[in-house]
């Protein structure tokens, strides 16, 4: 292992070597050119106002669930602004959110896989379509 003092004194020798070298040298590893038009880098106040592509899927896209377990019996098809729609649905859940609330939920791309997967779960008896304005409100459980 190398002491302090052997390495102090490569530090000098580099330093040394370093001040040694000729302009002509340097100018080897200088900067490439560029060009008189630098490309424009946006102020940090700008570009908090452009929303990022993730920001805008979540408040524009639409999500749909499918709850098909409910002790409150409220199941069926919901869909609506991402924003939105889940904050809601789980408002209206037994204890105010999802974990411990017995509620069988999924995320589904549209309509029909919900419908397939109702199906699965409730043969023969019809989906009901739900809404957030008609939704129970859960008392929330502190325990």
């Amino acid at each position: 292992m190398a002491s302090a003092s052997h390495i102090a004194q490569a530090l000098r020798d580099i330093a040394a070597a370093l001040d040694n070298l000729q302009d002509s040298e340097w100018e080897k590893v200088s900067e490439p050119e560029r060009s008189s038009e630098a490309p424009r880098i946006p102020l940090a106040s700008h570009v908090a106002r452009e929303a990022c592509g993730s920001d805008v899927t979540y408040h524009e896209d639409i999500r749909c669930y499918v709850i098909v377990q409910n002790p409150t019996g409220w199941v069926g098809f919901i869909s609506g602004p991402a924003k939105t729609t889940w904050p809601g649905i789980e408002r209206c859940l037994p204890g105010g959110r999802l974990a411990g609330s017995g509620v069988r939920l999924r995320r589904v791309k549209d309509r029909k896989e919900a419908q397939g997967i109702w199906e699965a779960v409730h043969k023969g008896k019809p989906m009901p379509e739900l809404s957030l304005q008609t939704a129970p409100r859960a008392a929330s459980s502190k325990q």
